[in-house]
């Protein structure tokens, strides 16, 4: 949920009755442009207003200049985003009867805060619609325009309609140099860049509507209309409409684009939303980059969206922190009885003041500099962990109580091979040609203590290793991982040849389009990882934090080897999770089956 707001006062609040599912609803009082603002906020069963009330979907924004209402008689301060929107409302022919998360929850009342949480699926699902308020201090030069709105409402409806660029009053009809132009262009691409696309619990909000409609300062637009829009905008600028959209400014063209991938997300989540099959974690994964200001939200703001058929999710709960994510991966392990959860990298490590053992994932907002494209390359590791098998014949069995110290039990092998040297560098993701070159440069001389000769003679075991052994989107396998373990495998040779490619052209060099799956590969399996050797001379990459001392362990439910550390303690004997990793010849189980019983290893 959005932050708590400090400006209603209390005594407009009774006790809702959870049993019986009851919800507030805000009745705008219709009046003159200038006149106060009065509400009436009401408490109704939800059985009985089904379809009769709309949802208000929009961004909080800062509170530093509240704005006075009357709700029920009580003068009150809203953020002024909310007080706009209203005021808009209350000015349109629209069904009055609203439901509006900052008034309609006393966001005092952690309990209430929870249980509306609880029926949120219904309560966005269930409404005549979704309206949709892009009202922020980032449009607000759209207000300064006149007809702006108007003239962003048909470029979007004639994109849907599938014209071509040049043909659209709005990219055709000004001059480049026209200062007009210039200012229709900034002011558009301002509204694409408004803040309610970057929030989090407006997937939920929007994927749930029966129907949804964008609010513009004035005039409205169907979300699957801009949502089409930007379909037609993607295939247009590809390919009939590429040199026209050459000629539009760069903050635009990057907007439109961004647009796209974000429509495109949420047509996919929603998509979900009509089988048996989407399971939680998948939008958590998915919009790591969206803002919160709970971190508990990570979770809650996608309940709504779990429609696997598993075992009921745990109650929001807003009176806890760390008990709130620790209760979810014990219900995940229960529920899908895989140790998936914990290969999710870049989710571990202190965020938000949270306090949580090293097996509990932390769900981290990636920054705007680290980019969707970061949050993505995490993201498909998870397609790497289905390929492997390291755990082969090995059920999960794991054991929890809550008085020993938050620790989790686990049944597993210990591979007795240690890490004894660890790379000092890391791939972050960012290099460029030359520096990704260095860098297998480096982690060959690591490896094999000897200065590479050539890319040509790069042994199999190192390329298949900064593979992690998977391609993905392999054309040969219909788009599906492809594991390498074939000695001859092409794809070895291809790769070989690429980063010999590579050294001769420098910056001129261009990927074909199986390099381009290759180097995405290595994307995938290297981000923020490094390389290191074990005592028993394998070879391997694994988390960054990774040190030498720690100890390689197979756990029933992985799918893959992790990476433990023992913790420092003469009375304990307890390990802490630094990660999965990709360790050259025990990835399909080679070891496990020839042991014996499992050892139970304790996480802290």
């Amino acid at each position: 949920m959005a932050p708590q707001e400090k400006t209603i006062p209390s005594a407009i609040y009774t006790p809702l009755n959870a049993a019986e599912q009851e919800i507030r609803l805000i009745t705008i009082a219709p009046s003159s442009l200038d006149s106060a603002v009065r509400v009436t906020l009401r408490t109704v069963p939800h059985a009985l207003v089904k379809g009769k009330y709309h949802c208000l979907s929009y961004a909080w924004g800062n509170n530093d200049d509240p704005m006075p209402i009357m709700i029920n008689g009580h003068r009150s301060l809203v953020r002024c985003n909310l007080y706009s929107l209203i005021r808009r409302l209350r000015a349109s022919k629209r069904a009055t009867d609203i439901w509006i998360d900052a008034l309609c929850i006393n966001q005092d009342d952690k309990e209430e805060k929870a249980s509306q949480v609880y029926i949120m699926q219904a309560i966005y699902s269930e409404a005549a619609g979704v309206l949709i308020g892009l009202d922020d201090s980032r449009s607000q030069i759209m207000a300064d325009i006149p007809g702006q709105h108007a003239l962003a409402a048909a470029t979007l409806q004639g994109l849907a309609d599938g014209s071509h660029l040049n043909d659209l009053a709005y990219f055709a009809a000004q001059p480049r140099s026209n200062k007009a132009f210039r200012e229709v262009s900034s002011s558009f691409g301002q509204i694409l860049d408004s803040r309610w696309f970057g929030r989090t619990w407006v997937v939920q909000e929007t994927c749930l509507a029966k129907k949804a409609i964008l609010l513009f300062p004035s005039g409205e637009l169907d979300w699957e209309v801009f949502e089409k829009a930007f379909v037609k905008w993607n295939q247009h600028s590809r390919e009939c409409c590429q040199k026209f959209t050459n000629t539009l400014s760069d903050d635009l063209v990057d907007a439109c684009n961004r647009m796209y991938l974000h429509v495109k997300c949420i047509a996919y989540t929603r998509n979900g939303l009509k089988s048996d099959q989407q399971h939680i974690t998948e939008p958590m994964l998915n919009y790591q980059h969206l803002e919160l200001s709970d971190h508990r939200d990570k979770i809650y703001a996608f309940r709504g969206l779990h429609t696997e058929l598993t075992l009921p999710l745990p109650e929001p709960d807003y009176g806890s922190n760390e008990k709130t994510f620790m209760d979810f991966v014990l219900w995940y392990l229960e529920d899908k009885q895989s140790l998936l959860i914990l290969g999710f990298d870049m989710c571990f490590g202190e965020v938000a003041n949270l306090h949580l053992p090293s097996w509990v994932p932390t769900w981290p907002t990636f920054t705007a500099e680290q980019g969707i494209e970061r949050g993505n390359l995490a993201k498909a590791r998870g397609k790497f962990l289905d390929c492997y098998n390291a755990a082969a014949g090995l059920k999960m069995a794991y054991r929890w109580n809550d008085s020993q110290r938050n620790h989790l039990q686990l049944n597993g092998f210990k591979i007795n091979d240690k890490i004894i040297a660890v790379s000092e560098n890391h791939f972050s993701g960012n290099e460029k040609f030359p520096d990704r070159l260095e860098l297998m440069k480096t982690w060959y001389q690591f490896t094999y203590e000897e200065e590479l000769s050539s890319f040509q003679n790069l042994p199999t075991e190192f390329c298949i290793t900064i593979l992690a052994g998977i391609i993905l989107n392999d054309p040969k396998t219909g788009g599906k991982p492809h594991p390498l373990h074939d000695e001859n495998d092409l794809t070895i040779s291809e790769l070989k040849s690429t980063f010999t490619g590579m050294e001769r052209q420098g910056s001129q060099f261009r990927c074909t389009a199986s390099q381009k799956i290759l180097i995405h590969s290595q994307n995938v399996a290297l981000l923020d990882r490094v390389m290191f050797r074990t005592e028993e001379g394998r070879m391997g990459i694994g988390p960054s934090g990774v040190k030498p001392g720690d100890e390689i362990f197979v756990l029933g439910g992985g799918s893959a080897p992790f990476v433990l550390r023992r913790v420092d303690d003469a009375d304990f004997l307890g390990y802490r999770l630094v990660g999965h990793a990709y360790v050259h010849g025990i990835m399909n189980g080679e070891v496990v089956v020839h042991h014996g019983g499992g050892q139970w290893v304790d996480l802290v």
